[in-house]
């Protein structure tokens, strides 16, 4: 019988896998050992791994306190980090509320998980932690610039289709011209 490219791989994959699940106890006794005789070692290696990804630990955090308010809260829906990446791209990355630049964006819910908001990217809109945290609990959605409907609609357009500028910031910006 031919050779089958990989074959060999996944059935030693599937032999590997099938005696670590028969050896449960005796693998997880094995690891335990091990970590116990190298745990300076492993400590250093992860604390470097940390402070050489400073961002990915970040954003690893964020998700998931997210995901886990989420739960708690039995909310629906659920957006990936891509589509977040997408979404600050779309409204130029800054922050919807102040229009700062060059900082982190976090992840805000238009309707906030305590109030029975979604955690689908529909109910996502990116602002700065200082804005964030200052809207706390609120549902305001700048997106739309539903918060201050006193601005005329012909102003509220912008390149990422859901942020639109404030009547001053236009103004200013005209001026420079």
């Amino acid at each position: 019988m031919p050779e089958v490219p990989g074959r060999a791989q996944r059935t030693d994959r599937r032999i590997q896998e099938a005696w670590t699940e028969a050896n449960a106890a005796r693998t997880a006794a094995s690891k335990r050992e091990h970590y116990e005789r190298n745990r300076e070692e492993i400590i250093a290696r992860s604390e470097e791994w940390g402070k050489n990804n400073a961002e990915k630990v970040r954003r690893f955090k964020a998700n998931n306190n997210r995901v886990r308010r989420a739960v708690k809260h039995a909310s629906l829906g659920n957006f990936t980090a891509k589509e977040f990446e997408d979404l600050c791209e779309r409204c130029g990355n800054r922050c919807l509320c102040c229009g700062v630049t060059g900082v982190v964006l976090e992840a805000d819910h238009v309707v906030p998980l305590t109030r029975g908001g979604s955690d689908g990217i529909g109910n996502i809109q990116p602002l700065c932690g200082t804005c964030n945290r200052s809207k706390f609990v609120r549902t305001v959605d700048y997106r739309t610039d539903r918060h201050n409907p006193s601005e005329p609609p012909d102003l509220l357009q912008e390149a990422c289709g859901l942020y639109h500028l404030r009547l001053d910031e236009v103004l200013v910006e005209e001026a420079d011209l």
